[in-house]
């Protein structure tokens, strides 16, 4: 679904997150760090690809 579909995804169940605990107020604290978190895991995933690949050409 590539970087944007996972950003959403986890936004989303960020806020649902935020929903189910009763923290309003903050959803987008929850959204703000699940965006932060996708995209942090989305560099790490694209590095170690790009590492294996690179190992396994090598």
């Amino acid at each position: 679904m590539g970087l944007y579909g996972e950003i959403l995804i986890v936004m989303l169940a960020g806020w649902f997150a935020a929903l189910a605990l009763g923290r309003r107020h903050s959803l987008f604290v929850y959204m703000a760090v699940g965006f932060v978190g996708a995209l942090l895991g989305h560099a790490i995933a694209t590095g170690l690809d790009i590492q294996l690949v690179g190992s396994g050409a090598a």
